[in-house]
This record gives structure tokens, sequence and C-alpha cells, in this order.
């Protein structure tokens, strides 16, 4: 019992004044665990703790604390193996950082990399800091990696050159980058969620928050309780049997037989808080069972139960929800970063400098410092990423993105 007492004691330090360093190695002990990783870093967000995004030049094998964040590693993909992971990661430490995607499968064709591997590489993001969009990459990795797999197999064998009498010589490989567009928004963070488990560049309702703001409940509600001794919750912002209505993104459906061989389900809905179980008893399951699918993005309208600590929404309505042509205008407003640097943060130029370069794309930048402003060389995109490494080194509030109608 005293042995319990003092492992539960040093688990609560550790929680508490070491939160990030503890995550992380939850995260890490459940790496090979999809569903637990996308469990812990939903926590991570309630907590306001950064998770930043996989970066091939950034990302380990396993997850590790950056900053004031916490870098998702490369073994956490789906269908990654941890020896392959170790054997990129050695690559990188003894001949520097990888300058392209076919610098990258150049070098590391022998790590034992398959086509699978590379594509969910992609999906998940892990190039995005070479400037290419996912589409252009999964359109001609196949090419480039085929390419890779040669020149490896002609520089191990040694092959005699035909005309030269020597080895032939190693010449970068010239590659003809397609002229594609990125893929549709919600269409990349699904593909994003497919091999991650989780949305971590960018989320699909980012459009709908300032009208989800409007409805009466959301998940970040669970976060205010008050805890007794026994561990028990009584939460402060919500009551039971109050009717609410909440918008989020079907993340799971699990569908039973009743006892009389009718259907009901349980919904996993997800907000940019976390997620809450929505359960459809069999007649509301058969009036919205059309709209009742994975990543459709609804307005979900019941009752909350509270049952020991868990929480639940008693759906009574669902609707589909898509944003008219009227609200998404600002979407065609030029945009603008603002960086605001304090003396204190002087001496981190060059940190968000590199963070900015990591994120290429048609933001301006503008960076305020010493009273004075200066327009960066350094374009970027906006995504959530970005500004979880540059809330990393920066307040929040020194972070502005400004909106110019064009």
């Amino acid at each position: 019992a005293a042995a319990y007492a003092v492992l539960a004691y040093q688990t609560a330090y550790l929680k508490r004044y070491y939160p990030n360093q503890f995550l992380t190695s939850i995260l890490n002990n459940r790496i090979d665990k999809i569903e637990e990783v996308t469990k812990y870093i939903l926590y991570l967000r309630q907590k306001n703790i950064p998770v930043y995004p996989p970066d091939i030049n950034k990302s380990i094998g396993f997850f590790h604390c950056e900053g004031d964040g916490i870098r998702f590693g490369l073994a956490a993909i789906k269908n990654v193996g941890g020896p392959t992971i170790d054997l990129i990661v050695e690559e990188r430490k003894k001949n520097g950082d990888f300058e392209s995607l076919e610098d990258f499968l150049v070098r590391c064709a022998p790590c034992g990399l398959n086509k699978r591997l590379i594509e969910n590489f992609i999906l998940a993001g892990v190039f995005d800091v070479f400037g290419k969009n996912r589409a252009q990459c999964m359109q001609i990795y196949s090419e480039i990696y085929d390419r890779a797999l040669a020149m490896n197999k002609e520089k191990t064998s040694a092959q005699i050159s035909l005309f030269g009498g020597g080895f032939i010589k190693e010449e970068k490989m010239q590659i003809t980058w397609p002229n594609v567009k990125e893929f549709a928004s919600n269409d990349k963070l699904s593909r994003e969620k497919s091999v991650l488990g989780v949305y971590v560049t960018g989320h699909p309702l980012n459009d709908f928050l300032s009208i989800f703001e409007t409805f009466s409940f959301n998940t970040s509600f669970l976060q205010y309780y008050e805890e007794d001794e026994d561990g028990s919750k009584t939460y402060t912002e919500i009551k039971e049997g109050q009717h609410v209505t909440i918008g989020g993104i079907i993340n799971g459906v699990e569908k039973i037989a009743t006892k009389k061989g009718s259907q009901m389900a349980f919904v996993t809905l997800e907000d940019i808080y976390g997620q809450i179980e929505c359960v459809f008893f069999s007649k509301n399951y058969e009036s919205y069972k059309d709209l009742i699918v994975d990543e459709n993005i609804v307005k979900i309208s019941g009752r909350l139960q509270v049952k020991d600590d868990a929480v639940q929404i008693v759906a009574d309505k669902i609707e589909k929800f898509e944003l008219k042509k009227d609200q998404v205008t600002v979407q065609k407003e030029e945009e603008f970063l603002g960086l605001v640097v304090s003396k204190e943060n002087e001496d981190k130029i060059d940190q968000i400098q590199d963070v900015l370069e990591s994120y290429p794309g048609d933001v301006q930048v503008i960076i305020a410092k010493n009273g004075q402003k200066f327009m960066s060389p350094i374009k970027i995109r906006h995504c959530d990423g970005l500004i979880t490494e540059l809330k990393g080194i920066l307040k929040e509030n020194e972070i502005l993105f400004l909106k110019k109608k064009s």
C-alpha cells in the first residue's frame, strides 16, 4: 500500500510540474495504438499544450518535447515501422537535414522504405516543409522512388560507365513537378486523419467556428468541474437533463441491435475542443440514419445525461451542416501575419525565421520590433501547425492574423 501511495504521489507530481514530459511519456507508451494517441492529443488540446505536426527534419521516432509543446513522432504514423524510422533519423543526423522529397528518397532508399510508408508520410504532412503541396507529392512520389532505387542500385554495385570507363558520377535527380492544386481542405484533412488518427495541421470545422460559437454547448464545458475526495466529478457548467445544441464532425458510429430487433447508435461527435458521445435511440436513429455518417459535419440537439462522471447527449435531432456562400466570403480577403517581437524575444528571431520557413505559402509576414515594422521576405501559409509552433516562442497576443479586403 505504501509503495502504491509513493507511486501515486510521484505520478501526481510529474503531471503537475512536468505536464509535457509526463504526457509525452504516455504517448510514447501507446505509440502503436492510434486510438489511444488520438485520445491524448485531444486532451493536450484541451490543456492548451501545443502539438506540433510531424516534420521530416524535426521529428524523431517517438514524441518529444519541443519548446512549450510536443512534436509528433514519426512512428505514430500508420503503417510505419520503428527500425525504418531509426535508420531515417540516423541518416539525418549523419548527413544533415533533407532538402527535398527527392533528396529524402535518394538518401533513404536503402533504409527499408516502401511506397505505402512514403504515401502515409505525404498524407501526414511530413514533407510539407519542402514547399510542395501534398497532391503534387502523391502524383509524383512513385516515379521519384523508382528512380531513387535505380540510382542506389547503380551506386552499390559500382557499375562501370560505358563511356567514361570509371564509376558513374552521382548527380542530383532532376524532377519536373506536376502543376496540380492541393487537395480540397476537407479532403486533405481527412487523408491526414486517416494516417495520424487526429487532425494536426488544421481542422475541417475551422470555417464553422463563428457559427458553432452561437450554439448552447461545446465540449470545452466539460473542462469545468469540482472533484471530491473519492475522485467523483461535479460539473459546474452543465446540468443533468439540460437541453443543448452542439456542432461538430462525426468521428465514429457504433450501431447495435436492441432486444426488440431494431437498431440504435452511439455516435462520437468531435468539435475543436474534444469529443462527446451522442446516443440515438431506435426511433430517432431510424429517422436520421442517412445523416449519421462518418465525417459529416452536423448540428445535434438533445439532452445531457451525466452518469458515473461520463457525459452523453441523448439526441433528439440531427441536421447536416453546410456553409452558405455568403458565409465564406472571408476567404477572399487578403491576409497578413503580424508578429510582435519584444526585447526579451529579440534573441529568438532566428528561431522564428526557421518556423516561418517551414510553412511556405502566400501570406505576407510583418514583424514589429523596437517600435518599427519590417516586411519579412518569407511568405507563409495560415495553418494550425504554424500557429502552434509560433506559440511555443511568442505569446498568443503577439501573433496576429490580419485581414484586408482585396
